[in-house]
């Protein structure tokens, strides 16, 4: 990066020597004499999307009862396990803010004709993203309208009766008065309810397949019938032994390919099985991913024999244009290969040339940004 930004501090010099107009970077305190417009190069931004899948494991309402009344072995912990399910990348060209360039047009150039050219928009030229932006927003777990209903509090009805002591005819008696109120059902009493219904389904069932009954039911009426029970059963039985609910998160990670360390790689999240997914990594690197570039031209030579190039002797006429280097790019984890993404385009490695503006066969709108 140092050298790409060195090379074009050269050529905006001999630009503004030889050519026939003057290409300054913004950062310059330069005030241009003639109109002109604003030329800023392209650079590769990639978006990560990032899927992973939540396996809670949610302990059963009651669960404290289901060895005692059914036997069972069950979830004894509420818990969440997490586990990478799919990453996918795209990319976008979009302006480089930090190489742009004011472009000062010469007289026999600044014409309304050859302004008005480059300053309308020329639609896709440069890529967009494919796939829609995610934002991650944590949910509540939504559970089972079978299940919520047993979790809620459950209300009965309770008569206690009072003895009241009365005289009737110079009589002490006691007279029985009752009083309703309604009470939170406890839930011992809603598991030996549940319990006892799911013996009942099995009675019934086993009265079904047994022919006790003594109708002749079709073969399709007994397996409806039994696949119902075989529901209503496993319904009553998640009261005990817990549910298991499967959610997905997308995290979306955007990634400036400029920002890649000695090992051409850049550090993306972290995953743990019991914490989940993060944007810092953990001290275990099993668990860290990042993605790898692999550069299939070496655009070094052409960085060293740019910056050896002295102005005073080869002078272009032109602006900087930068050329993207294919790149192929994966995801690591535990220097081990994941995924293969494919080969993509990738500017901040690019090799920088320069183009003739004033020969009017180039349009600029075609390697950059114009505004």
């Amino acid at each position: 990066m140092k050298k790409i930004t060195l090379i074009l501090f050269f050529w905006g010099m001999s630009l503004a020597l030889f050519a026939q107009f003057y290409v300054a970077p913004i950062t310059e305190n330069y005030q241009p004499k003639n109109q002109g417009f604003y030329f800023v190069l392209p650079k590769t931004l990639l978006k990560v999307d990032v899927v992973i899948e939540a396996e809670l494991k949610i302990q059963g309402p009651f669960t404290d009862f289901a060895e005692q009344l059914l036997g069972l072995n069950v979830i004894n912990n509420t818990q969440t396990n997490y586990k990478l399910k799919k990453v996918t990348l795209d990319y976008a060209v979009v302006p480089d803010s930090n190489r742009s360039f004011f472009i000062e047009l010469s007289k026999k150039q600044n014409s309304a004709e050859f302004l008005e050219k480059m300053l309308t928009p020329k639609p896709d030229v440069f890529k967009a993203f494919d796939t829609p932006n995610f934002s991650y927003q944590s949910k509540e777990v939504e559970y089972p309208e079978f299940f919520k209903r047993y979790t809620e509090f459950s209300m009965v009805e309770r008569i206690d009766t009072v003895w009241k002591t009365v005289m009737i005819d110079s009589i002490e008696t006691l007279q029985p008065t009752f009083k309703k109120s309604v009470v939170t059902k406890p839930v011992s009493q809603k598991a030996q309810e549940a319990a006892n219904f799911i013996l009942q389904i099995r009675q019934n069932r086993y009265d079904l397949l047994s022919g006790s009954q003594e109708v002749a039911y079709s073969k399709e009426t007994i397996e409806y019938l039994i696949n119902e029970l075989t529901a209503l059963e496993n319904n009553h039985q998640d009261l005990f032994t817990g549910i298991t609910i499967l959610q997905e998160e997308v995290h979306t990670l955007y990634i400036d390919p400029a920002n890649i360390n000695e090992n051409q790689e850049i550090d993306l999240f972290g995953l743990d099985k019991n914490l989940g997914f993060s944007t810092k990594l953990y001290p275990d690197k099993k668990k860290n991913y990042s993605l790898r570039f692999d550069k299939l031209l070496n655009p070094e030579p052409f960085h060293r024999f740019a910056a050896n190039t002295d102005p005073k002797k080869s002078a272009p006429t032109g602006v900087p244009i930068l050329q993207a280097v294919p790149t192929n790019i994966s995801l690591i984890n535990n220097m081990n290969t994941l995924i293969s993404f494919g080969i993509y385009p990738i500017y901040q490695f690019g090799i920088l040339s320069i183009l003739n503006i004033d020969s009017g066969d180039f349009d600029l709108r075609n390697f950059g940004f114009i505004y």
